[in-house]
């Protein structure tokens, strides 16, 4: 069409002269979907708007088919010239319904056109007060949007007021769009207009406080509270904003909200904000909670598990809560599970450590089936409490051979649940039960052969370290001297490391606490002792003869050392150093510059030269496990530089 085409060409002179002539078409929407006004509008051509404002047969309130009047259009813009003349024509009826039912004023309010808004108003035909085929008003568009200026128009005229509560089809107040949209000074605009509206909730229950807590919208929640807000409301599931501020760590929210009112209010689960904030790792929510006169730890939700046991197996703040309540330590859920189960579960090792040393603490105690701890670490392959139990300061704490009431021994779950590492460890502890027989009559060896874990059958037969002749007090007291001399150098060097990599700083000070702790018992400890002799005269050049048996017995010593110690690559058998994980590596390189630096005399000597020289051949390392390794020495390296340069 011609005059579309002028239009769209801004082209006056052939605009002018088709109006004067006549025009066919003028109501008529073109293949773009427009008609020549809406055109007009959407190009931003004021001029072709007034020009065809003049015209008598134009019908200015023409729906094009995508549901837009020119009116609608030009609010949208926001432009005065464009809006200002068509209100000014008394055709154009500005409450004339577009596409699923909206009207110019709705369009003005979502894009914020305060001016346009307040232009519409004077008409006194914009039905302020209408609603769309969703059930949305003008309030809920600008609230919807965060289009706070043409809130601010609606508030003065009172249409705020007036319309505050009514909810849409989906059951939402305007207020509750402004708070799914997080805009403060929207939210600030509507309570100061309709406070009424603060506690009324949607469809699915939630109230604005309720909407605006889940979503994280942290600033909006001291104004809702100020007008009114019920922080006991909650949605149809039972949960409150202090629920949903606990579960997302929403720290601030969680002090404005937690009163001795909300703080025990339990969910349609049975679950409190503690219990989530605790399940879910948020330390610092549990620690306010914690603070809150009240408050009850020990409220059973699901299976009976209440918020300590979900602390313990998230390690999160656990000390809070037994200072709250200290007998929680003792008190189990419906499997007879009790808080230092749960950290095991969690593998929790910093914080199971921390259970065991409270007065009290009962260790071996056990669950409803006759698992201990140390029958969880075992099945689970939880390492570090395995070693810590066994091998560390712990050992002993646990009976090493308590059964189950299906009879299990610890090593009968690592050889059932085919946990290699895990047998291969409690294999080499002193006392462990080869023989000991299930409720099936079967030995851990043949436990694991009949759930099909060859590999973990071959390892739970003993370690034979044959006796040997006993050595001299002398080579005793060297013995113990120049352990605990390497033990405290590999601990300074995983120190070190942790330095570089503070995210595995505790755990590698939990290895520092084990690191060779089998050394200092049988099988292990005469063997060693004989072996740092023999170093100790060969570096004097004075070679030691063993006497005999002393020599297969260091042999055997020194195997069972490697199969009892996850810093040896022995230890994880065929994975090699693929198998290793960062801790182990950590502890590994820690071991090896111990070695070097006390060869050298030096503490702050690498091993990267002897690893490079002599290691990678040794073990035959691929490129990939030596990039590993070396990664750790570098951290290492960087440590010690910096040590010297401070």
């Amino acid at each position: 069409m011609a005059l579309l085409e002028a239009i769209r060409a801004n082209d006056g002179e052939a605009l002018a002269a088709m109006v004067a002539g006549g025009v066919e078409g003028l109501n008529e929407a073109g293949d773009g979907g427009l008609t020549p006004l809406t055109l007009a509008v959407v190009t931003g051509n004021a001029g072709a708007v007034a020009a065809l404002l003049a015209l008598e047969e134009l019908d200015p309130n023409v729906v094009t088919p995508k549901g837009f009047t020119a009116l609608m259009l030009a609010v949208d813009v926001g432009d005065p010239a464009l809006y200002g003349p068509l209100l000014a024509d008394a055709r154009v009826d500005p409450a004339v319904r577009g596409r699923e039912g909206m009207t110019p004023l709705m369009a003005a309010a979502a894009r914020n056109r305060d001016g346009a808004v307040v232009a519409l108003l004077a008409t006194d035909r914009a039905e302020p007060e209408a609603a769309d085929d969703a059930g949305w008003t003008a309030v809920h568009a600008a609230a919807a949007q965060g289009a706070v200026e043409a809130l601010g128009v609606l508030a003065s005229e009172g249409i705020v007021a007036a319309t505050a509560t009514v909810c849409d089809s989906s059951g939402c107040t305007p207020l509750m769009y402004a708070c799914i949209r997080g805009e403060p000074r929207t939210v600030s605009v509507l309570l100061d207009a309709a406070a009424e509206a603060v506690n009324l909730p949607g469809a699915s229950g939630k109230t604005p406080l309720l909407e605006a807590v889940e979503r994280g919208h942290v600033g909006l929640v001291p104004a809702l509270l100020a007008a009114g807000a019920d922080a006991a409301a909650s949605n149809a599931k039972g949960i409150t904003a202090l629920h949903l501020a606990a579960a997302n760590n929403l720290v601030e929210v969680v002090s404005l909200l937690a009163t001795p009112a909300t703080i025990n209010v339990v969910d349609n689960s049975q679950r409190t904000a503690m219990f989530l904030a605790a399940g879910l790792g948020n330390a610092a929510s549990v620690r306010v909670l914690a603070e809150v006169d009240g408050v009850d730890v020990l409220i059973p939700g699901p299976r009976e598990t209440n918020a300590v046991h979900m602390a313990a197996e998230a390690g999160a703040a656990i000390d809070a809560l037994i200072a709250v309540t200290p007998g929680a330590l003792h008190i189990g859920n419906e499997d007879g599970m009790l808080p230092i189960h749960f950290a095991v579960r969690g593998t929790q090792t910093a914080t199971l450590r921390w259970l065991l040393e409270q007065e009290g603490a009962e260790p071996a105690a056990t669950d409803a089936e006759g698992w201990t701890i140390l029958h969880m670490a075992a099945a689970s392959g939880v390492m570090d409490v395995l070693e810590m139990l066994t091998t560390g300061d712990l050992a002993g704490v646990v009976p090493l051979n308590a059964v189950t009431i299906h009879g299990d021994t610890p090593l009968h779950k690592a050889a059932r649940y085919g946990q290699a590492d895990a047998a291969r460890l409690l294999a080499g502890v002193p006392g462990v039960d080869f023989d000991a027989l299930d409720c099936d009559g079967l030995t851990p060896r043949q436990a694991a052969a009949a759930a099909g874990h060859e590999e973990v059958a071959a390892l739970c037969v003993p370690c034979q370290v044959p006796e040997c002749a006993p050595p001299t007090p002398v080579m005793e007291a060297a013995f113990e001297e120049r352990t605990v001399a390497h033990i405290a150098a590999v601990a300074r060097n995983l120190d070190l490391i942790s330095q570089t990599l503070p995210d595995l700083a505790e755990d590698l000070r939990l290895r520092a606490d084990v690191h060779d702790a089998s050394k200092w018992d049988e099988p292990e400890r005469t063997p060693y002792v004989w072996l740092t002799a023999w170093y100790a005269a060969a570096a004097r050049d004075e070679p030691l003869e063993y006497p005999a048996g002393v020599a297969a017995a260091v042999a055997a010593a020194i195997t069972h050392h490697k199969a009892c110690n996850r810093h040896h690559v022995e230890f994880h058998g065929a994975a090699g150093f693929a198998g290793m994980s960062d801790l182990d590596l950590a502890e590994m390189v820690a071991d090896w510059a111990a070695i070097a630096q006390e060869q050298s005399g030096e503490t702050t000597t690498s091993p990267r030269e002897w690893f490079e020289a002599s290691g990678r051949d040794k073990w035959d390392v691929s490129d990939a496990d030596a990039a590993r390794i070396l990664s750790f020495i570098d951290a290492l390296e960087v440590a010690i530089s910096s040590s010297l340069s401070s």
